[in-house]
């Protein structure tokens, strides 16, 4: 499951015991990140991955460690259309440039600042999986497709993730699948793993419009597949199917090692369902 902000360590127990959730989603760190975080600490995460104990317990998630960085501009109406729309307001922290000259810096600075991040929180050497919001594919801002912007953003990070620290560190990117993941699968670095937002889907990383099922199809996918669903606590969250590259390892996938094919039965029994 995932949430806007970090759950206190009562709710991530109540969790941890009362549901079939065994991993977590982590937005930390990015200047488009929309939660504060004030649970997420080099402690909290010690505590929910089963490295120390909660209250003479123990939990023993895997995290999705998630990075807001630059987003597609949005326009003062383009909340329900999508990003990269002329005349941006500057609804992101950051939005990625139209000179791609900079929207490549944009790119290696947020994976430089992203795997500083996750070094504190003590998850160094672990995936990150980049936000990317829905933009429009046809559209163009100062007469730069949108397209070649979020393109020259998404492979520079990925570049430098994988210059910086590969093997230790591997990239996914998260994204609507009709309007983002396709366009990834050219890219010169293509991500390690795809995290889609599929809502209204199935308890499946399967089947997924816009993604093929031979695209990234040995252990490389999560499905976000229902959205704000209130469950214990009182606290909304989004629902996940996960076959990919986690933060820790508590419940580890077989390897990408191509063995496995999609739509494989018996790789996890909360997925395929």
């Amino acid at each position: 499951f995932d949430t806007c902000a970090a759950q206190p360590l009562n709710v991530m127990w109540d969790f941890w015991n009362g549901t079939p959730f065994f991993n977590t989603n982590i937005y930390f760190g990015g200047a488009s990140r929309g939660c504060k975080q004030p649970n997420l600490t080099t402690t909290w995460v010690k505590t929910v991955t089963g490295q120390t104990s909660y209250n003479g317990s123990f939990m023993h998630y895997d995290i999705i460690p998630t990075y807001v960085g630059a987003e597609p501009a949005f326009s003062a109406s383009g909340t329900s259309t999508g990003g990269c729309q002329t005349s941006p307001t500057g609804h992101y922290g950051e939005i990625i440039s139209s000179n791609l000259t900079t929207a490549a810096s944009q790119g290696k600075n947020d994976a430089d600042n992203a795997t500083y991040l996750l070094n504190a929180l003590g998850l160094g050497g672990s995936v990150i999986y980049l936000d990317i919001e829905q933009w429009n594919q046809g559209w163009s801002w100062n007469g730069v497709s949108c397209e070649t912007m979020v393109r020259t953003y998404v492979n520079a990070f990925i570049h430098e993730v994988f210059a910086c620290c590969y093997p230790s560190y591997s990239a996914g990117v998260y994204g609507n699948p009709n309007a983002a993941m396709d366009r990834f699968k050219t890219l010169t670095n293509i991500p390690d793993d795809i995290w889609t937002a599929d809502f209204g889907g199935a308890a499946n990383v399967w089947g997924i419009s816009g993604i093929p099922d031979a695209d990234w199809s040995y252990d490389q996918r999560i499905s976000q597949w229902n959205r704000n669903k209130n469950t214990k606590d009182g606290v909304s969250i989004d629902n996940d199917c996960s076959i990919a590259d986690l933060a820790y390892g508590n419940n580890p996938e077989p390897n990408d090692s191509g063995t496995e094919s999609a739509g494989t039965s018996g790789e996890d029994p909360h997925c395929n369902s």
